[in-house]
């Protein structure tokens, strides 16, 4: 709470519950120390009178119960939730964990027009993370340095039996950083153990881990939130489950081989880390791709993109900057979205190969110009431009979460105005009749429609730009 406090923000703290014995660890009911109902009429007397735009909830005890008990403190009501085990009476429900099917997971436990954030692109990472990503690309070819953190606690000890399988003297020039959460009581174990083993150094509490996770080509953890700092770094690694809701997310992530999954606590230990840790000095686990997957599916700005759903940003202040080479990796998400895959006139999946050769000489050829929307520094979409044959093809994409906002018209007449400046072109853009939004927005610009030779399925939209750039350009 002093933290919280310390960041300037006011909290009111509720009374402690009784002390209590769950029966089974994963007797979430009992975690809250009280009944739902007291807990709402408690949380609705420290409101005291005041209505907020939002309230958050985040424990795994509270369900539609409390949330339809506190709908009359506030506007909207936002769950946090990884477990999909019981219903909710909210607005936005945000699970930052990968699924397969993500979304599915919420089918009939969500009211009708709730708003699913699920998957780690969510992530609600800090603002550090995305910082570092940006001058760490995934390029794990040899393993140099490892990175040890299992939580501010640790009660098992998994770092120290990490440790261990690290002092081994085939690993011993092997460069090792490892994390003593503030609650770790095994932290003079660590210290004993770090002075005997060369190149190791053991790090107290810190306020983030994406320093000296940037500078990892191993990382040896527990999952959960670190998972997503781990990927969004591009750092692979050796993830225990420290926590029973923990499992299946890590057994996903497994078969989707974004990490290496070594079980449970009860199944780690100093010999399955060795086992595991030789595997990859050995070459059988490929870091290198494991690291790529991870990279990509986790790019650190999800609490950027929470926020920017429980605030939008005003239409007035977003803004188009030039795309940059970093960002490729948002350029091949909004390219493989299912929904501009299905309405592009070249439907197939592109591999990150392809796209980041592809990427790399556009961002450099004269004849292109690649842009990039924001919202108050969030990318929220592209447009690029090709000049050929006389005329300007553009391509434009929004990303998914924030479709349906009119920010499509936006963004084209944003990068139109760009355009301007370089003198009169005329523009062209080829668009399936089944995008009926992308040929709205073209309509709505002044652009004129005509068909496609050999096409039946595909609309010409062409714009001098001689008659003036429409007035929506802004």
């Amino acid at each position: 709470m002093s933290r919280i406090e310390g960041e300037g923000l006011r909290v009111t703290a509720l009374r402690a519950p009784p002390p209590s014995i769950p029966n089974v660890a994963d007797d979430y009911a009992a975690w809250l120390g009280v009944t739902q109902d007291e807990d709402a009429a408690e949380t609705s007397a420290a409101l005291a009178g005041e209505e907020p735009e939002w309230i958050v909830s985040d424990h795994y005890a509270l369900d539609t119960r409390w949330e339809t008990q506190l709908r009359a403190h506030t506007r909207h009501l936002m769950a946090i939730d990884d477990l999909a085990n019981r219903t909710h009476a909210c607005d936005v429900l945000l699970d930052q964990n990968f699924y397969a099917a993500a979304d599915e997971r919420y089918a009939g436990l969500v009211p009708a027009g709730c708003r699913l954030m699920t998957g780690p692109r969510y992530a609600l990472l800090r603002p550090e993370y995305a910082q570092h990503r940006c001058s760490h690309p995934p390029l794990r070819d040899s393993l140099r340095r490892v990175f040890i953190f299992f939580g501010g606690s640790d009660p098992h000890n998994l770092s120290g039996a990490a440790l261990e399988a690290l002092s081994r003297p085939s690993l011993r020039h092997l460069m090792v950083d490892v994390v003593a959460g503030v609650n770790n009581p095994h932290r003079r174990q660590l210290e004993r153990q770090a002075s005997e083993r060369p190149n190791t150094t053991l790090h107290g509490p810190l306020t983030h881990l994406a320093g000296l996770l940037s500078h990892a080509d191993l990382a040896i953890g527990a999952a959960g939130t670190t998972t997503w700092e781990r990927m969004c770094l591009g750092v692979p690694s050796l993830v225990v489950c420290i926590a029973e809701n923990q499992r299946s997310g890590a057994e996903a992530l497994a078969r989707e081989g974004m990490i290496l999954y070594l079980g449970t606590e009860r199944d780690a230990g100093v010999a399955n880390f060795a086992a595991a840790i030789d595997r990859v000095v050995s070459g059988v686990e490929d870091l290198s791709t494991q690291a790529l997957r991870g990279w990509l599916a986790v790019d650190g700005l999800g609490t950027m993109r929470v926020a920017e759903s429980l605030d939008p940003t005003d239409t007035q202040v977003l803004r188009l900057r030039n795309a940059q080479p970093d960002d490729a990796g948002l350029f091949f998400g909004w390219a493989n979205d299912p929904q501009v895959r299905r309405q592009s006139l070249n439907t197939g999946i592109i591999p990150w190969p392809a796209h980041r050769q592809w990427f790399a000489a556009k961002i450099v050829d004269e004849r292109s110009r690649l842009y990039v929307l924001e919202a108050r520094s969030l990318p929220v979409g592209q447009i690029r431009f090709d000049i050929e044959a006389g005329e300007v093809r553009i391509d434009y994409s929004l990303d998914a979460q924030f479709r349906g906002r009119g920010w499509a018209r936006i963004l084209v007449g944003l990068g139109l105005s760009r355009m301007a400046a370089l003198g009169r072109m005329v523009f062209r853009a080829e668009v399936k009749k089944t995008n009926k939004a992308s040929a709205a927005v073209f309509r709505r610009l002044g652009f004129f429609e005509s068909p496609l030779a050999g096409r039946e399925d595909v609309a010409v939209f062409r714009f001098d730009s001689g008659c003036g750039i429409p007035a929506e350009s802004g």
